[in-house]
């Protein structure tokens, strides 16, 4: 079974004039571990060779390290995956170094472990999905579609605005985010149907520190709306309850402790 995976990878690609390619491999059937290769053109290649050894030996599943998919993150670190068996156990190998010398310890992830009948995990690969930094995520169902949140993190340059991605099941996949629906220095997005509007509540935390809304009937144009919330209120969630519970809470009699 060939694997593919969207983990975090290569989002540095090579570029400019004195770019230097590199290409990971394995040898014979993948017991010394991973090798590198070099090339200015992508034609001519010409392997690095640490002192008598590969980078890095196999140490996890079967002992083996084939198939070894290599990919830098945003982070400048390397990720590596691999093949670490020729059966079972139905995992693959991963681990991150920030200079192809120094390695994180090894891992044996599982996959596929809901089926009994998977005997291989074979060749996973590494990709980017074009995704950015984003933090305080939450989900807004709305004309049968599942409407996901989020305060973008990006720090250069600096983002930190609520865009929107859509799918058609809570559990994604999602499309790529939209433009930006809110101003920035604002977080803890909280969303909400009332009548034919949509409205999405947030922290604005930046200078004035105050709490902000947006609104909209078609869930792509948003603009801005007057709210009020209680002073200094943060990071909140609006929901629906039975009007019930208020009258309940309203009407709670009033707590008084006995002084000595």
């Amino acid at each position: 079974m060939a694997l593919t995976l969207a983990l975090l990878s290569a989002a540095h690609a090579a570029s400019g004039t004195n770019a230097i390619l590199l290409f990971s491999f394995f040898r014979g059937n993948g017991e010394d571990g991973l090798f590198l290769a070099w090339s200015r053109d992508g034609l001519q290649w010409t392997e690095l060779k640490p002192p008598g050894k590969s980078f890095l030996a196999p140490a996890v599943g079967g002992n083996l390290m084939r198939d070894p998919c290599l990919r830098q993150g945003p982070d400048g670190a390397f990720h590596l995956v691999w093949t670490t068996s020729w059966g079972r156990p139905a995992a693959f190998g991963y681990a991150n170094s920030k200079d192809l010398i120094h390695w994180s310890e090894q891992r044996a992830i599982p996959a596929m472990e809901s089926e009994p009948a998977v005997e291989n995990v074979w060749a996973p690969e590494l990709f980017y999905d074009g995704g950015f930094n984003v933090i305080d995520a939450t989900l807004l169902a709305a004309r049968g579609k599942f409407y996901l949140i989020v305060k973008d993190e990006t720090r250069n340059p600096v983002k930190k605005h609520l865009r929107i991605a859509v799918g058609d099941r809570a559990e994604g996949p999602f499309g790529p985010a939209g433009a930006p629906v809110s101003g920035d220095w604002v977080e803890g997005p909280s969303a909400i149907q009332i009548g034919d509007e949509f409205y999405i509540y947030f922290d604005h935390y930046g200078k004035p520190q105050y709490y902000g809304a947006v609104k909209s009937t078609d869930l792509e144009h948003w603009q801005d709306v007057q709210v009020s919330f209680p002073k200094g209120a943060r990071h909140g969630t609006v929901l629906k309850v039975p009007e019930t519970i208020i009258h309940k809470i309203q009407n709670l009699p009033t707590h008084t402790t006995k002084q000595p």
